[in-house]
């Protein structure tokens, strides 16, 4: 976790570093060509809407960076490694031996993979009998499936993050709009207000930036999951069987 940690934040520290150039590239064009009076940026808006966009922005990249190493990591053969139910079969075909026993070990236990990681489990308890390997396998099935329900449950974390952050921008910047004008009771710039007000609103649509995508990746991601799951389950009761007196 440490290691993706700093994965992220390392992704977070070169967006950022990407960003400032471009701020600085915007700047020195407008000082070459100045902008009409009251005139704002994208930029400009940026910065009016203070601190809360710059934590969304970096959120974004996180969002994102989690997301995508989400769909490499979440592929079929780590949950279900490629050909494993078929030499579990075969080992186990000419009989429960404590050669075949021995041999399916082998093959599961040291393979991080969730089918394999509940199969071995389940070997493990053999001289206790079926119901014990039954209650075994389910178990480690469990802690498996949540440990990967975790990993999905961030993208969906920074999907509802998004858009409460993205709330809570607007309504700090309103807040900041209505102070304005409340220390200017003979009047307001009107340009001035409606840049406060537009970044107010862009914090809105930076926070759904973030929680669209997020939701959509979040639906795919437990789907592919939940297939991916009960497809292991299947197997490992048809190795199970094998052991059923």
């Amino acid at each position: 976790m440490n290691t993706i940690a700093a994965r992220l934040l390392s992704t977070a520290a070169l967006a950022v570093a990407a960003f400032l150039p471009a701020y600085a590239a915007e700047e020195a064009a407008a000082a070459v060509t100045p902008v009409a009076s009251g005139g704002k940026t994208a930029f400009g808006l940026i910065i009016e809407a203070g601190w809360p966009m710059w934590l969304i922005i970096v959120m974004s990249v996180v969002a994102f960076a989690v997301a995508i190493q989400m769909f490499i990591t979440l592929k079929r053969d780590a949950i279900i490694p490629m050909g494993l139910a078929d030499d579990l079969h075969n080992a186990f075909a000419e009989g429960v031996t404590d050669e075949a026993v021995e041999n399916a070990l082998a093959m599961t236990q040291n393979d991080p993979a969730m089918t394999a990681q509940v199969v071995a489990s389940a070997l493990d308890k053999k001289d206790f009998g079926y119901d014990a390997m039954v209650a075994s396998a389910e178990t480690t099935a469990t802690a498996e499936a949540n440990r990967w329900t975790a990993k999905v449950g961030w993208i969906t974390l920074f999907a509802s993050t998004g858009t409460m952050m993205g709330l809570f921008g607007t309504v700090y910047g309103m807040i900041g709009a209505f102070i304005t004008m409340a220390n200017k009771p003979a009047g307001v710039d009107a340009a001035d207000l409606a840049g406060t007000i537009g970044g107010a609103l862009l914090t809105t649509a930076g926070g759904l930036i973030i929680a669209i995508p997020m939701l959509v990746c979040a639906f795919v991601l437990r789907g592919k999951l939940n297939q991916f799951i009960l497809d292991s389950t299947v197997i490992t009761n048809e190795i199970l069987d094998y052991f059923r007196k």
